[in-house]
């Protein structure tokens, strides 16, 4: 019972949800398979900081969000594979709102946000659905 109420207070297509969760976790299943092992436990850690990097007031991504103590020369190999995986963009801050953009972009200050945005939403959705079904005790 309590699954239609929250279908049709989200007014999702359930089978769209489960579709794009099934991406995310494509996603992380292809960071696991073609990244190198030593790096596979900190891209995870980066992937899955995103959400929490975005839901803050900062200004800029901060490693340490991604682990107490983190900085860039821990983390920074890892987000470029994310990077370059086509998962995220970055988003960095301009020391002057000229053109070219590039040339004004200080590099150490940005913010990263999923490259696919309905993904990133979606994810979102599926996390107070969840919770949710937990308070209601329904899995």
């Amino acid at each position: 019972m309590i699954k239609k109420i929250l279908y049709r207070n989200l007014s999702l297509n359930f089978n769209q949800i489960m579709l794009q969760r099934n991406i995310i976790h494509s996603y992380e299943d292809d960071m696991v398979k073609y990244a190198e092992n030593r790096d596979k436990g900190r891209i995870r850690q980066c992937f899955a900081s995103i959400p929490r990097q975005l839901a803050k007031e900062n200004k800029k991504f901060q490693y340490s969000v991604v682990e107490s103590r983190g900085n860039a020369q821990k983390f920074s190999s890892s987000l470029q594979w994310i990077e370059d995986a086509g998962i995220i963009c970055r988003c960095y801050n301009l020391s002057l709102p000229d053109l070219p953009l590039e040339g004004y972009a200080v590099d150490n200050i940005f913010k990263v946000y999923m490259a696919d945005t309905g993904l990133f939403v979606i994810g979102k959705v599926i996390s107070q659905l969840n919770t949710k079904l937990r308070l209601h005790g329904e899995r």
